[in-house]
């Protein structure tokens, strides 16, 4: 996958997987320390997060980073 198709695909899990844990970009953005502008982005796959970001996003969705994350370089 190109770069871009890899953010894409991450943005579309933390999506899903934010939504069926019914909560908010605010609320997740929050537990990450990310503004909630930043955390749609990441969403619309507009930006790759950092390894850290990334590990937060897994905690505050409560699960692995690797089944956002698996397609990571």
């Amino acid at each position: 996958m190109e770069p871009t198709e890899v953010h894409a695909a991450w943005g579309q899990r933390i999506r899903r997987i934010r939504r069926e844990n019914e909560l908010t970009v605010t609320q997740v953005a929050e537990e990450v320390g990310i503004t909630r502008r930043y955390l749609h982005a990441i969403e619309r796959g507009q930006y790759a997060p950092s390894g850290e970001v990334r590990a937060g996003i897994a905690r505050a969705l409560g699960v692995q980073p690797d089944e956002i994350f698996a397609d990571a370089s």
